[in-house]
């Protein structure tokens, strides 16, 4: 009974450790270091130097996808807020082309077709 229970608690912890590594893109850097030790482990003994780099750079990929995502993230709000300001300036020159005086000398906007 004692073992169910700790093979249940083993497969937990390790969906939840592959669930977080996968959120952060380090599903193939943690495959990489899960089974190149088991289930090659004469190769990855007898190569342990490049076994060591290739790992490296399995993780220098994932930050290098970090940083690509967080450039394109950050052009995405840089042009969101370009078109914003573009799109208030376009508003602010239709209202100062439909503002009219009225016969009391106030200035009076006309609605029609304003923004967009």
């Amino acid at each position: 009974m004692l073992i169910y229970i700790g093979i249940g608690a083993f497969v937990i912890v390790l969906s939840v450790i592959f669930r977080v590594a996968a959120a952060f893109r380090l599903t193939i850097p943690l495959l990489y270091a899960l089974l190149a030790p088991t289930l090659f482990s004469k190769w990855f003994y007898a190569n342990y130097e490049l076994a060591n780099i290739i790992g490296y750079a399995l993780l220098a990929l994932a930050g290098l996808s970090w940083v690509i995502s967080l450039i394109r993230k950050i052009r995405a709000f840089m042009a969101e807020r370009r078109e914003e300001r573009f799109s208030e300036e376009i508003l602010r020159r239709r209202i100062r082309e439909s503002t009219e005086v009225d016969e009391n000398g106030y200035r009076v906007v006309n609605t029609d077709g304003l923004y967009r």
